[in-house]
């Protein structure tokens, strides 16, 4: 599925779509948003992740994302070919497992919205953002 993934993520629909969550992300007006957009971005993204919902925090989902690619034979077969895309399988292998996983170590128990939700989000929306990068730009 990652060939065809990627060629989808590269698509004028797939870049238009990474672009929305890359915008819902940079302004969101409540933390429900937040959690739908996750949950749209793992649902969409759902074909290299079949098993579902992580639940994982991001730096477990990093650490399994990079491990993921080293072992998985089409993944491996993708990056043997064109060594430059294992930074994009990777992010589609992250953004796949985003859920109330990733949310839960940055928002705690907090009913925080607007500016102060935003500013607790930052550790999460920084390298969200460079996933989004790598597969909208190209960028390692």
């Amino acid at each position: 599925p990652w060939a065809e993934t990627l060629t989808a993520a590269s698509s004028s629909q797939g870049q238009a779509f990474l672009d929305t969550f890359r915008q819902v992300m940079v302004k969101p007006p409540n933390q429900d948003v937040v959690a739908l957009a996750l949950d749209a971005v793992r649902a969409h993204l759902s074909r290299v992740r079949p098993e579902g919902d992580p639940d994982l925090d991001y730096p477990a989902l990093v650490a399994e994302a990079a491990e993921y690619t080293a072992r998985d034979r089409r993944a491996c077969e993708c990056v043997d070919l064109m060594p430059g895309l294992r930074g994009q399988i990777e992010s589609l292998r992250i953004l796949s497992g985003l859920g109330y996983g990733v949310l839960r170590p940055v928002l705690r128990d907090s009913t925080a919205i607007g500016s102060l939700m935003r500013k607790k989000l930052q550790p999460l929306t920084a390298p969200l953002h460079t996933c989004i990068d790598r597969l909208t730009r190209g960028t390692a």
